[in-house]
């Protein structure tokens, strides 16, 4: 009887281990497509301003300006997904390493809605209801970069006029800061899904809204590395 049962231990444990693998094997298929097809655009775009550059662009200065522009945003855009694609390949294989020091978070937020500000140039409201003497130990850099992603979503996918506000507070030993905003929201359908690397709603899989659907995974990897925690409501 125990060498029954131990078999059938055993066979349990090869079959999880075998499920795990198939389901490593298909995340890292898909993760190349995605990766090929994130890829495709930007050389493709940049191929066909080279053939205009090569056939029609040298005795027109305008359209030599245009292709050459469009050329620098799409290496540009190709250079963003690749240090994000390393970033998070990083993340994975290796704990993340960070330059902690001790700093003022309340400073670092209030940096973020003045530029916030300025970038947005009055396109929506701005509003924010941030505590004083906030300080952290945490790499600033990085947390810097996690919050704006949720900032940058946030004047996205809110319409004009719309509203956005930031908040941070003490609680107990940590710090809740909050963005909220007006905007569209998330489908039920998409709630699930916003974490997966590439995954984007139906609504924002276009190039005018920009992203390669990376920043809230380089987000969550980057403050779940720090002992935070995201929650996300719509």
């Amino acid at each position: 009887d125990t060498a029954r049962f131990e078999l059938r231990e055993m066979v349990v444990t090869i079959n999880e281990m075998l499920d795990r693998i198939h389901a490593g094997m298909a995340r890292q298929k898909a993760f190349v497509a995605n990766v090929s097809h994130e890829l495709r655009t930007p050389l493709s775009v940049m191929s066909g301003y080279a053939n205009i550059l090569k056939r029609w662009a040298r005795d027109d200065e305008k359209v030599f300006d245009e292709a050459v522009d469009a050329i620098i945003g799409e290496v540009d855009n190709m250079k963003t997904l690749v240090e994000n694609l390393l970033f998070l390949v990083r993340s994975d294989n290796n704990p993340l390493v960070f330059n902690r020091e001790t700093f003022d978070l309340t400073a670092l937020l209030t940096a973020i809605e003045q530029e916030t500000l300025l970038l947005d140039g009055g396109t929506h409201r701005v509003t924010s209801e941030i505590e004083e003497g906030v300080m952290v130990w945490a790499d600033r850099a990085k947390i810097k970069q996690a919050l704006r992603v949720f900032v940058e979503n946030a004047l996205k996918y809110t319409p004009p006029d719309g509203a956005i506000h930031l908040s941070m507070r003490r609680e107990g030993d940590c710090v809740r800061i909050l963005v909220r905003d007006t905007g569209i929201g998330i489908p039920t359908r998409d709630l699930g899904h916003i974490f997966t690397r590439f995954y984007r709603g139906d609504r924002s899989r276009n190039r005018q809204t920009g992203g390669y659907g990376l920043g809230l995974p380089i987000a969550r990897a980057i403050l779940s590395a720090h002992g935070g925690r995201i929650r996300i409501s719509s």
